[in-house]
């Protein structure tokens, strides 16, 4: 078991990781409301997305994932405007910023502070909002630019995917190289 002195070192250590002496606040830029619509949620992606919240952690605010998707019917109108509230501003929550940071060992018996890897866990409704984000307005731009051969990122892929297709390409190979030996 860690001892507290250790645990508070590996707080400072991955506080002064999450901290940039060099960052700058971006200006604020005037965006023009009269020709430009900010993309809205509709009552019905809000819905599907808080009533099939998966189990996960609990971020700062300690809501637990259930509470989301249990009470998705009467949440829905009020998280609703709140994340579209969020597009039409261009602005995020300052609760949501916020994370538990869990540190996860990277070996067997980690007695150095980067031996840990920290796993950041923000609120349920944050990550949720994300993914509707994500899935709603951003994923078919982003796999549109994906090379044809890289599974990652991608709907519907995954590494067994990627391990077929190796396979299928080095199979072709040796029948290739078969072909042109007779």
């Amino acid at each position: 078991m860690l001892d507290k002195k250790f645990l508070t070192g590996l707080n400072n250590f991955f506080g002064e990781l999450c901290h940039d002496n060099q960052y700058v606040v971006p200006t604020s830029i005037s965006i023009d409301k009269t020709n430009s619509r900010s993309p809205q949620l509709s009552y019905m992606d809000v819905f599907i997305a808080l009533s099939k919240v998966k189990k996960t952690a609990a971020g700062p605010d300690g809501i637990p994932y259930w509470f989301w998707s249990e009470n998705a019917l009467c949440l829905t109108p009020v998280v609703k405007s709140l994340w579209n509230l969020s597009l039409a501003t261009h602005t995020w929550p300052k609760q949501w910023k916020m994370s538990n940071i869990n540190p996860l060992p990277k070996v067997d018996a980690p007695t150095e502070y980067g031996e840990f890897r920290g796993i950041n866990v923000t609120q349920v409704i944050a990550r949720c909002f994300e993914k509707v984000v994500y899935h709603k307005f951003v994923k078919n731009t982003v796999e549109d630019k994906l090379s044809p051969s890289q599974f990652a990122y991608r709907s519907g892929c995954s590494s067994t995917d990627a391990l077929i297709k190796i396979q299928q390409d080095y199979l072709k190979f040796l029948d290739d190289i078969r072909t042109l030996v007779q």
